[in-house]
């Protein structure tokens, strides 16, 4: 089935992308409003709210008798916020026509609130309801700054309801890696960790992860399990490890088992075990396989 909701962002940042040829976007521009900006404002956040509630239904939010209730705002944002957390994800500006100089920008978050009402909503949710409901009263709240953010509020919340992951078969895939996700107007944050085995850093403000593909980091699990049980063989055979047990030290009295390690055979010494294992071992030839997998941060 073809996902309309991507179609029909793609549009709506066409549209905008179109705006950038009549006038200058730049930060001194950004209180600009007109007809057009408004009009973009409203579909967009129309499209805010439809995409909402599909994405809090497809992640098994509770389904309301009264559709009516089931408001995108403080039901489902809230409850995909505490799913993805959504308040942190990060986008950037990255059109050739935009000039924005000031780093809050280019560098957005613009469902931070977006989950909130009255005055501690989004300051482009609170725009979409004024025009919505009084235009003639809060005509220059429709603007290219809240427009903008609306926008990117979209971008995310696709980038979600696609739920894509990249996969990519060499280093040059990954240096080329397009960070849009299919935008010519933004740009995601990306967490990159393509050579690391084991538990992955968490980024809040992340979007996609970039990591080894998962066949590697559980091939290059296994192969760091035997390289920790190697050296632990090798460190408990240490005359300096026997004294040290033998004069009472508990290794675990220590916060982690490195750190014991390193006080009861000496840093170095821990170090040269350590590396002359991990040199023994595929870890080194598992990582360079080059095969990376981009996912979603949720």
């Amino acid at each position: 089935m073809q996902n309309i909701y991507w179609a029909i962002y793609k549009n709506l940042e066409k549209e905008l992308i179109s705006l950038t040829n009549v006038i200058h976007f730049d930060d001194e521009q950004l209180p600009c409003y007109s007809s057009k900006f408004i009009d973009l404002l409203i579909r967009i956040c129309i499209e805010i709210e439809s995409i909402s509630k599909q994405l809090y239904l497809s992640n098994q939010g509770t389904t309301y008798s009264n559709e009516n209730e089931m408001y995108f705002d403080t039901v489902c944002l809230n409850y995909l916020e505490n799913i993805f957390h959504l308040s942190s994800k990060t986008i950037f500006i990255c059109n050739s026509n935009v000039y924005f100089q000031k780093t809050e920008n280019i560098e957005l978050q613009p469902l931070h609130k977006a989950n909130k009402r009255g005055t501690s909503g989004a300051d482009w949710k609170k725009a979409y309801q004024s025009v919505k409901h009084n235009r003639s009263e809060n005509y220059k709240k429709g603007n290219m700054k809240n427009t903008i953010r609306a926008l990117g509020a979209l971008y995310i919340l696709n980038l979600y309801n696609n739920n894509q992951d990249f996969k990519m078969e060499s280093l040059y895939e990954l240096n080329h890696f397009d960070e849009s996700i299919g935008s010519e107007f933004f740009s995601v944050k990306i967490n990159k960790e393509p050579t690391r085995i084991g538990k992955m850093s968490y980024v809040p403000e992340a979007i996609y992860n970039i990591t080894l593909s998962k066949e590697l980091l559980e091939r290059g699990q296994k192969e760091l399990d035997k390289v920790n049980a190697k050296v632990n063989e090798l460190v408990f055979r240490e005359p300096a490890f026997i004294q040290a047990i033998a004069n009472g030290i508990n290794p675990n009295q220590f916060d982690d088992w490195s750190t014991a390690m390193c006080f009861m055979i000496g840093k170095e010494r821990y170090h040269q075990i350590t590396e002359k294992v991990v040199r023994e071992s595929d870890v080194v030839r598992i990582t360079q396989n080059q095969q990376y997998v981009a996912c979603l941060n949720k």
